[in-house]
């Protein structure tokens, strides 16, 4: 995990000259990432005022989420208001929709709390953005929502429990890297392709589990 603002380098299958940005990791990682990659005001901007940029922008999903897109969000192949573990999560053993809708919306505007690929569709749909993470393996999450959409594009990089911006630069010396690529960058165009890929064999292997290649004991 990077200090604030710091920039390392890391050797990445998917590009020669990658970059990582560090941002706050304070619960709301995952969004400092995204304004990291959109916003020059943001990459410029003291730290206070970037963890006030993004609860501001908690504020805004929450304000912008109704009940009916609620019902629809997905995390993998799930449904966000049908999935029993996530509800638990979110509220307890409650199971009514209306209430865990509510419970969601707070548990989206709470500073602190951690989010994550939960809320790809409405940050995507909020900012005309897509969406790509990476895991530490370098292989692109599949996440359905963003692979069959060409919008401007961030990469976060998924190191545990905690996410930073992913850039590419001219060469390793670059001191400006890019962070926000258009829809037909070929990096993006790569990892769009490999997400479309990725998501159909995770479909497969959920739907038949013998197909992950693992062997039986």
């Amino acid at each position: 995990m990077l200090d604030p603002g710091e920039l390392s380098t890391f050797e990445c299958k998917l590009h020669p000259f990658t970059t990582r940005a560090g941002v706050p990791g304070d619960g709301t990682c995952w969004i400092h990432g995204i304004l990291y990659g959109v916003s020059s005001e943001y990459r410029k901007a003291s730290l206070k005022v970037q963890k006030e940029m993004a609860y501001e922008l908690r504020r805004k999903i929450t304000d912008n989420l109704d009940y009916e897109t609620f019902l629809s969000l997905r995390i993998e192949d799930r449904f966000i208001s049908q999935d029993n573990c996530y509800r638990k999560y979110i509220r307890g053993d409650e199971t009514d929709s209306k209430v865990c809708f509510e419970a969601f919306k707070a548990f989206i505007a709470r500073p602190s709390q951690y989010l994550g690929p939960e809320t790809t569709e409405l940050i995507g749909d909020l900012l005309d953005i897509d969406i790509y993470t990476v895991r530490e393996d370098l292989e692109v999450q599949p996440i359905p929502s963003t692979a069959f959409k060409t919008r401007r594009s961030v990469i976060l990089l998924h190191l545990g429990n905690h996410y930073e911006p992913v850039g590419i630069g001219k060469d390793l010396g670059d001191k400006h890297p890019k962070f926000f690529f258009s829809p037909d960058d070929p990096l993006i165009a790569g990892m769009r392709k490999r997400q479309i890929d990725g998501w159909k064999t995770y479909k497969k292997i959920r739907e038949d589990p013998s197909k992950s290649g693992e062997k039986k004991e």
